[in-house]
């Protein structure tokens, strides 16, 4: 899945030296703090990931948080000690925040991205706050940030559900985010796919236009072969030019005969294949306007 690539990138790009310090582990946790997913009541995180279950625990574990992990069938729950949470965490106002970190945070623990295959979807739930808050300001200020460097968010809201959405869907724009969070590597596998579903999708259209073509290529013979049954049929053989009787015995002699092998045959062009089996439906038609009237 897609979404696993970019994650675990977004964890490989922690533990780099330059991003291993005390105020982007910080901006993670915040992050991880403002996503839906985080049971912020309970202090506990629900993932089907190992690795990011044992991820969000060394991140608190950083900053002496002690953390347990409890496998319950195939989810992985981190449990936050309450105690130590209240006594050690900085408050979100005494730390300038990475925000970088922070939205990757929040992508890493309660986002997801849809197969470029399929959709172009990066989106993140985010806490819904009832009252005025410093996480809530904090994290609209970051949200302002990322705008100034061309990260733009779409959001919504809905009654329906207890958090708030914001995302991007253009291809365009999340191969921006990820160059300009410095997630090479999902950008480059993006990229990738996308080219891909390019090719594809050129081909599917030329294929279409072909079948298309072929579709019309046999309405259009039958049509001729319809014609030239009238015309047997109703003795008009004997109004045709001796031109078009030549066009008509080569169409007989070979009923599946394209145009261009005809127009090969008969040493003419196309246009004038057209224009002989043309006279001949008018032909047929002021026969039948003669036989209605009788």
């Amino acid at each position: 899945m897609f979404s696993k690539i970019v994650k675990d990138e977004i964890i490989d790009r922690y533990y780099k030296k330059e991003f291993n310090d005390i105020i982007n582990t910080y901006s993670y946790i915040f992050g991880l703090l403002n996503g839906a997913n985080f049971d912020y009541e309970n202090l506990k995180y629900s993932t089907t990931s190992e690795d990011l279950a044992y991820f969000v625990l060394r991140l608190f574990e950083k900053i002496n948080i002690e953390c347990l992990i409890f496998k319950n069938s195939n989810r992985f729950e981190v449990k936050i000690n309450k105690e130590e949470f209240y006594e050690k965490i900085i408050d979100i106002n005494l730390i300038e925040i990475d925000e970088e970190s922070y939205i990757l945070g929040m992508l890493l623990t309660s986002g997801r991205i849809s197969e470029p295959d399929k959709s172009y979807t990066l989106e993140i739930r985010v806490r819904r706050y009832e009252n005025d808050s410093d996480i809530l300001n904090v994290y609209l200020k970051i949200l302002k940030k990322l705008e100034e460097k061309g990260i733009i968010f779409g959001k919504s809201s809905s009654l329906k559900v207890k958090y708030d959405l914001i995302y991007i869907k253009n291809g365009d724009k999340i191969a921006e985010f990820f160059l300009n969070l410095n997630l090479n590597k999902s950008l480059l596998e993006f990229e990738n796919i996308r080219i891909n579903k390019d090719i594809n999708n050129s081909i599917n259209r030329v294929v279409n236009f072909e079948v298309a073509n072929m579709n019309k290529s046999t309405i259009a013979s039958a049509n001729q072969m319809k014609a030239i049954k009238y015309i047997i049929d109703n003795d008009l053989e004997k109004k045709l030019t001796s031109k078009q009787l030549e066009l008509v015995n080569l169409k007989k002699e070979n009923e599946n005969i394209t145009l261009n092998e005809m127009a090969d045959a008969l040493q003419i062009s196309k246009s004038s294949i057209s224009n002989r089996f043309k006279s001949m439906y008018k032909l047929i038609e002021e026969h039948k306007k003669i036989v209605n009237n009788k």
